[in-house]
């Protein structure tokens, strides 16, 4: 994830979604705090709530939606 507050769009984030989108939902889902301290989990890494308070746009592109 480092430097991807640089990138113009679509950003990595955006193009994993397009390309391996099973891989993009388990790195952007799941996760969960523990005791403070942000987890991942069964359900993925939880790099979405990572890369929200950063303010790095993850979600998908029309053109990553489109083709």
């Amino acid at each position: 994830m480092f430097g991807c507050h640089l990138e113009k769009e679509p950003n990595r984030f955006q193009k994993l979604a397009e390309t391996h989108p099973k891989i993009y939902d388990y790195c952007i889902g799941g996760g969960a705090e523990v005791d403070g301290v942000w987890q991942p989990d069964n359900h993925g890494l939880g790099l979405g709530k990572v890369l929200g308070y950063i303010g790095v746009n993850y979600e998908k592109t029309s053109d990553a939606e489109g083709g």
